[in-house]
C-alpha cells in the first residue's frame, strides 16, 4: 500500500475497506463514507483508488442508454474476493446461507466478480456494468458487447423465482428491442426455466457452462 501512494494513516484504510465490505454490491457513496468515518471525502476518493490497484475492490459503473448519463451515475463497488468479504463482515457458511440481506450481498458480488474474471480471458471484452432507474428497476449487471447489444444477469439467493423477480430484465427487454440478447436470473434452484422470450432462470452453476 505504500508503495502505491501516500497513506498517512493506514488505520483509516483499514477502517474504509471494512465500510466498502458493509456495503459490497451496493452503489458507492462517498459522502456517506466520509461523514461515517470522519475522514474527508477526497481522502476517501484516493485511498479507493489505492484499494482498486490493490484488486482488493472494484468498482462497477453504471449503465444507461445515454452515454453521458454514465459518467454521472454512482458505480456499484465490489469487495473482489469473497473469502475477504466473509472476513470483513465476519460472516460464516451458515450465516450467509440463512441470512437473507447478507446472502444476496455474498451472491451478487460473487457472480459479478466471477463474471469480470471469466470476461478477462476474451479477445474482444465486454464491459460490465449495473442498472437501475428512478422507477428503482434494477439489473444486477448489465453486459455490454462491443457490438452495442446487452445481456443481462439478476442475481437472487434463494431456490425459488417469481415472474416479479424479472421486472429490470424485462424492462431492459422492452427498451432495447433486439439489441437485448438474452437475461438470465441466477439462482440456487437446480433447474433452468423458462420465463419467456430471452429470459430464463438459471442455476448458479451456469456460470460455469459451457
Amino acid at each position: 500500500l505504500a508503495s502505491l501512494g501516500d497513506v498517512a494513516d493506514r488505520a483509516v484504510v483499514a477502517r474504509l475497506l471494512q465500510a466498502l465490505g458493509a456495503t459490497s454490491a451496493a452503489e458507492l457513496n462517498i459522502e456517506r463514507l466520509s461523514g461515517s468515518l470522519g475522514t474527508p471525502a477526497t481522502t476517501i476518493r484516493r485511498h479507493i483508488e489505492l484499494l482498486e490497484m490493490l484488486f482488493l475492490i472494484r468498482r462497477v459503473p453504471a449503465w444507461s442508454s445515454n452515454l453521458l448519463a454514465r459518467s454521472i451515475k454512482r458505480p456499484k463497488v465490489h469487495i473482489a474476493d469473497t473469502g475477504l468479504l466473509a472476513y470483513l463482515v465476519g460472516a460464516d457458511q451458515r450465516r450467509i446461507e440463512t441470512d437473507l440481506d447478507l446472502g444476496g450481498m455474498f451472491y451478487e458480488t460473487f457472480v459479478a466478480m466471477e463474471l469480470h474474471r471469466q470476461i478477462s480471458w476474451l479477445d474482444e471484452r465486454p464491459q460490465l456494468f449495473h442498472f437501475r432507474d428512478r422507477d428503482r428497476r434494477e439489473v444486477d449487471v448489465v453486459i455490454e458487447h462491443r457490438d452495442g447489444s446487452v445481456s443481462a444477469v439478476e442475481v437472487k439467493s434463494a431456490a425459488t423465482v417469481h415472474e416479479r423477480d424479472f421486472r429490470g430484465l424485462n424492462h431492459l427487454k422492452d427498451n432495447l428491442g433486439n439489441k437485448f440478447k438474452a437475461g438470465a436470473l441466477l439462482y440456487t434452484g437446480a433447474n433452468t426455466v423458462s420465463f419467456g422470450d430471452r429470459l430464463a432462470a438459471v442455476p448458479l452453476s451456469g456460470l460455469w457452462a459451457p
